[in-house]
């Protein structure tokens, strides 16, 4: 089946090659209940792209090489359908784990000015390739089994929900639709991340790095947002990399050692703790045998790595108000930006 001129069929980011970015509506399938975030809405890509040198024949042939094709991923600052494509589909245990065994993914700023080298060996920055390669609609997804960018493997035009956008990239790499169910999470079970090392010893953890403790609870909606949201971004990632991460369930008996040395039982610490909310992170600064700091609300990425910077960095010693620490973190970025 020839892909490339597949359509989408729902609300999708219309990029013009101007200074605007337009929302456009085709048709209506449902698809805007995945859509809540608004235009100019911040967010980061998962953490799990290709970090890549965009050499394009080369991020092909190394794909090829582990068995794998090559998306091409093309996304706008502000976008909310490339919100709802990182949070909503990349990030959903079944897609994941899928892509991530069948491809692999390097993104392409449609604003960007980083050099891209085409397979003939010329040079573009990410905004000329996107107008090089036609791109309409963020986000858009190119597929290459072979470096040849006029003839992709697919080729698919703004947001699709997340079944039919997984069932599709199952049609590209040839699996059968019976067959990506064993990519589904088992029903309660909590949602998978690689920053996380298992341990009942947590005193023995405490050293020259901070301390990192997910608490949650199964079938918890607002734990496997935040897991898929906040931290599944690159920025949160590359902090929490700098942690010793573990995750308990709350109403877990397991016998477990607090930092502090304390004998008792996930269930009944928790209970101590007098938490009301889930998922709750508490975490340590190094060195700290008490916690130092909790994220304890619904938070986007933004304030995660606010708070991940905050103890990591022992800032909450100059600056025990968090809320200023933010203020300031903010000024601070947008200077960075020249904005």
């Amino acid at each position: 089946m020839n892909f490339k001129n597949w359509w989408m069929a729902g609300f999708l980011c219309l990029w013009i090659f101007g200074p605007v970015s337009h929302v456009f509506a085709q048709g209506s399938s449902g698809s805007d209940e995945f859509i809540q975030g608004q235009v100019g809405s911040a967010f980061e890509n998962p953490y799990w792209f290709k970090d890549s040198f965009l050499i394009v024949d080369e991020d092909v042939v190394e794909a090829q090489e582990a068995g794998k094709q090559l998306i091409l991923y093309f996304w706008q600052e502000g976008c909310p359908y490339c919100m709802a494509m990182a949070q909503k589909n990349l990030s959903a245990p079944d897609i994941r784990g899928f892509v991530q065994e069948h491809f692999d993914v390097v993104s392409f700023n449609l604003r960007g000015d980083r050099e891209v080298t085409l397979p003939d060996g010329s040079t573009m920055s990410e905004k000329e390739f996107a107008i090089h390669l036609k791109v309409q609609y963020t986000p858009t997804l190119i597929v290459l089994d072979s470096p040849d960018l006029e003839n992709p493997k697919a080729r698919l035009n703004g947001y699709r929900p997340p079944k039919p956008f997984l069932r599709l990239l199952g049609q590209v790499a040839g699996v059968e639709e019976d067959a990506l169910q064993a990519y589904r999470l088992p029903q309660g079970e909590l949602y998978p991340q690689p920053f996380f090392e298992q341990t009942t010893r947590l005193d023995q953890w405490v050293g020259e790095q901070p301390l990192a403790v997910f608490l949650e609870t199964r079938s918890c909606d607002d734990c496997l947002r935040m897991q898929q949201g906040a931290f599944s971004q690159k920025g949160s990632y590359e902090l929490l990399k700098k942690y010793r991460v573990t995750r308990y369930d709350a109403l877990s008996p397991e016998a477990l050692t607090l930092p502090d040395g304390t004998r008792t039982s996930v269930r009944d610490w928790v209970s101590g703790l007098k938490l009301n909310y889930f998922p709750t992170i508490l975490l340590y600064a190094a060195g700290e045998r008490t916690e130092t700091f909790r994220m304890d609300s619904y938070l986007r990425g933004f304030h995660v790595q606010a708070a991940l910077e905050y103890v990591l960095q022992r800032d909450y010693e100059q600056q025990p108000e968090f809320q200023r620490y933010i203020d300031e973190r903010s000024a601070r970025i947008r200077a960075e930006r020249g904005e």
